[in-house]
């Protein structure tokens, strides 16, 4: 996975709920930000102050990982058109996350193996890899799909 930047105008923005601690607007702790695809990737960046470190001048590594998870997450919805709860979630961190720093995220969708999807994503700061990551994702029964699609919010 590259290490740049992508263009937004070329690139569909994917849905959000409102109260999730990553991509909510209405969740005053949470990182507000967006995720993107192409259809074959999903991509997200986003800028992390010092409201998200651990220790001092060092974003928290699960900060890290709940982007990861989040781009896996959709990754898998985008090309399955299922709604997917995280079964497992392994994070490698490979570089200091500095706070003010522009991050950009790629996942991709791998396969499936019986109903559990496999997953990988990498974040980087455009020069180097922060972190990388690989999940397993397993369907919401088909009763819960419709009321996840219910709560999504397309303010794009």
């Amino acid at each position: 996975m590259a290490l740049v930047e992508f263009d937004q105008t070329l690139h569909k923005k994917l849905p959000r709920y409102k109260n999730c601690i990553v991509c909510g607007n209405e969740n005053d702790f949470g990182l507000k930000t967006w995720f993107f695809t192409d259809f074959e990737f999903v991509y997200n960046n986003c800028v992390l102050d010092e409201h998200y470190i651990g220790y001092p001048d060092r974003i928290h590594g699960g900060i890290i990982s709940a982007i990861l998870d989040e781009a896996m997450g959709w990754a898998t919805t985008v090309k399955t058109k299922l709604f997917y709860y995280t079964i497992e979630l392994c994070s490698k961190y490979r570089n200091i996350a500095k706070p003010n720093t522009e991050f950009f995220t790629k996942a991709q969708f791998l396969t499936n193996k019986g109903k559990i999807a496999f997953t990988q994503a990498t974040i980087t700061d455009g020069k180097q890899i922060i972190a990388t990551a690989k999940g397993k994702y397993y369907p919401l029964d088909l009763k819960d799909q419709d009321s996840v699609e219910k709560l999504l919010i397309r303010d794009y």
